[in-house]
């Protein structure tokens, strides 16, 4: 298995723990003469990243003056973005877009949902910060490589909020913009980040896009813009060494991961990748070890096991799937998505009455309002109840 990409910021229901700040600060070896042609890449500067065409700046002008108070704004804003014919944002994984891009295409994912909102919001006088959310491991596959998700999304504050709709939610005071507002009633923690933070994002997404199809002068010049903007986001570090291993300069991608190891010595991704060049180089005992540690570790991991559960799921190994969503439950006994998994895995083997079981087993611990409608219907379409 090859891993060593790390995207932390496609949109999911549950994803990888961002490491906390630590004050210990190492340098991050990069190696321009690797990649001579790299300098000759041109990649999106800052302000093209959240550019917004005087087209689109005008029409949030007039939005803002015709508006009067701010929750109208909002409510017209979040209109705009995600029910408006011209621009109607719909979620794709990979659309890792600058905000004008994302305005034209209607493509996105977290981060480039959150660029495009940030940038918005900010046109018409609003207030807007990016978040950060803690969430568990969520490891997915793409054309043979591992990529680790994580979630951000941008926070607002309002004086008064009442309206909740499926693109976003409102606590108290806050409204969230977010693809997946369910990750916040899970009551992750979050933090929030700079533009800074948000730019090593975007470049290092961008930098894993083009590792991944083997344009590797462009990868490292994405990754080193990411450094320039915030060497301490730990997933450059995971994936400037894998770009490092690619290459063979294996030497180069050990001092990569060990010296991001002293800023955060428990990141897993920086562990399995040093694992993978240890097996690479014949170092098999040393590999077992951290492996062997770091599965031990995401035994206590609920969603760990609820992933292993979608994998065998997705693979037709409906008992395999059982176990993973049974010890998912058993670490964690109030996520109704675990139930709903189980119910599908019935679903999927035709048995309707322990799928209508799991279904109201899900239902009772969905505490949103809209989550527990959702299993109703679910539940009338197969005549439970």
């Amino acid at each position: 298995m090859r891993l060593g990409l790390l995207v932390v910021v496609l949109m999911i229901t549950s994803g990888c723990a961002s490491q906390p700040e630590k004050s210990v600060q190492a340098a991050l070896p990069l190696q321009d003469a690797l990649f001579p042609q790299a300098h000759l890449q041109q990649i999106e500067t800052p302000d093209e990243i959240f550019y917004l065409s005087p087209q689109a700046r005008q029409r949030m002008q007039t939005m803002r003056l015709k508006s009067g108070t701010k929750q109208k704004l909002l409510n017209k804003l979040l209109a705009v973005m995600f029910h408006d014919q011209d621009i109607n944002l719909r979620y794709v994984g990979s659309a890792n877009t600058t905000a004008m891009e994302t305005y034209h295409s209607g493509d996105a994912n977290c981060l480039s949902l959150s660029i495009l909102a940030y940038a918005l919001a900010e046109e018409v006088g609003l207030l807007p910060q990016f978040q950060q959310v803690q969430i568990p491991e969520l490891w997915v596959r793409r054309d043979g490589y591992s990529l680790l998700n994580g979630h951000v999304n941008v926070r607002l504050t309002l004086l008064d909020a009442q309206e909740a709709l499926r693109t976003h939610y409102i606590r108290e005071r806050e409204v969230v913009v977010d693809f997946d507002p369910y990750v916040a009633r899970q009551q992750f923690d979050t933090q929030d980040v700079d533009k800074a933070r948000i730019l090593a994002m975007f470049y290092n997404n961008r930098g894993a896009d083009e590792l991944v199809g083997g344009n590797l002068d462009l990868a490292y010049q994405y990754f080193k813009a990411a450094a320039q903007h915030d060497s301490q986001f730990m997933p450059i570090w995971s994936n400037l060494g894998a770009l490092y291993r690619m290459v063979g300069n294996y030497a180069l991608a050990e001092k990569v991961y060990k010296s991001g190891l002293t800023i955060a010595p428990e990141d897993g991704t920086l562990l399995e990748n040093l694992a993978v060049l240890y097996e690479t180089t014949g170092q098999t005992d040393q590999a077992q070890r951290i492996l062997e540690a770091l599965y031990q570790r995401r035994q206590s991991n609920p969603y760990f096991h609820y992933i292993r559960g979608e994998e065998a799921l997705a693979n037709r190994q409906f008992e395999a799937a059982k176990h993973h969503f049974r010890r998912a439950i058993r670490l964690n006994r109030d996520i109704h998505e675990f139930y709903f998994a189980m119910a599908r895995v019935f679903a999927h083997q035709g048995d309707k009455e322990q799928t209508q079981q799991w279904l109201i087993r899900a239902q009772s611990r969905a505490k949103a309002p809209d989550v527990s409608l959702g299993y109703q219907n679910k539940l009338d379409l197969l005549g439970a109840r």
